[in-house]
């Protein structure tokens, strides 16, 4: 039974009818968005994200989220992407979108207060601008502008067919996504033989070792990069959907985009 969504106003990204120009572009700010959060190293994976609020320029979402093992995160964070500096946070104080808008503005004010009276930057959110005046003035500009553009009535997205629920299969296979030995969401990608043992000799994770004799995987995580574990320690979610390949398409390098491409044919966004 899917997990009960612990705010409302918002609708599942994979449920968008994506014929639209304004449908592809807001995919395109949830891949965004997702991929932002995916990449933070306390993260293992995004297993769905909902639309919560969105402009030509602007997107605010909802993400699921699954720990690396052994991180306390929280499960639900809502992250945003588009023209304003990438920001997430949890949804203690935002049930709605309007809310999280107040927060992620919130966030972003901290930072340009921060840097217009020298303040120390570590006690703000770490916005991924220089911290010039110049940059805090163009921010607040930006910030102004997005209140003026966000609607207060929202169309809601029309919404496909159900979907219908992938077979279980008992073996793995090119394309399936997975959770490794450390808890981070991957796409198998190919099976090959365990590496050599300089290698396996620097992994924190010793268990490992022990299948040396097993096949293993080459893994595409979601939050970049490439991996490589062994089949037992793998454990095999189905098929990806669309929204958490394009966010590994996204973190990922050429040769991990190109694989892909091989794996899931053309993104659809």
């Amino acid at each position: 039974m899917r997990e009960r969504v612990p705010v409302r106003g918002v609708v599942d990204v994979e449920a968008i009818d994506p014929r639209t120009g304004a449908a592809r572009r807001d995919r395109l700010f949830a891949i965004e968005a997702s991929a932002n959060v995916a990449a933070c190293r306390w993260c293992g994976g995004v297993l769905r994200a909902y639309q919560g609020l969105t402009t030509r320029s602007f997107g605010l979402f909802l993400v699921r989220v699954e720990p690396v093992r052994g991180e306390r995160v929280d499960r639900w964070l809502w992250a945003t992407a588009g023209v304003l500096p990438s920001v997430y946070f949890v949804i203690d104080r935002a049930k709605t979108p309007a809310q999280a808008l107040d927060v992620a503005c919130e966030l972003l004010e901290a930072w340009i207060a921060a840097v217009r009276e020298g303040g120390a930057l570590r006690d703000v959110f770490p916005v991924r601008l220089s911290p010039t005046l110049a940059n805090a003035a163009r921010l607040v500009r930006q910030i102004t502008a997005l209140r003026r553009s966000v609607p207060t009535t929202r169309e809601r997205p029309r919404r496909r067919g159900a979907r219908p629920r992938p077979r279980r299969a008992t073996l793995m296979a090119p394309g399936d996504l997975v959770v490794d030995n450390l808890g981070r969401f991957g796409i198998a990608l190919q099976e090959g033989d365990c590496p050599a043992a300089d290698w396996l000799a620097l992994q924190h994770d010793r268990r490992v070792v022990r299948h040396r004799r097993a096949r293993w995987w080459q893994l595409l995580p979601m939050s970049g990069g490439s991996v490589m574990a062994p089949s037992p320690m793998l454990r095999r979610l189905g098929r990806p959907s669309p929204l958490q390949v394009a966010i590994a398409a996204h973190n990922a390098t050429a040769f991990g985009r190109k694989t892909l491409c091989g794996l899931f044919g053309e993104p659809d966004h």
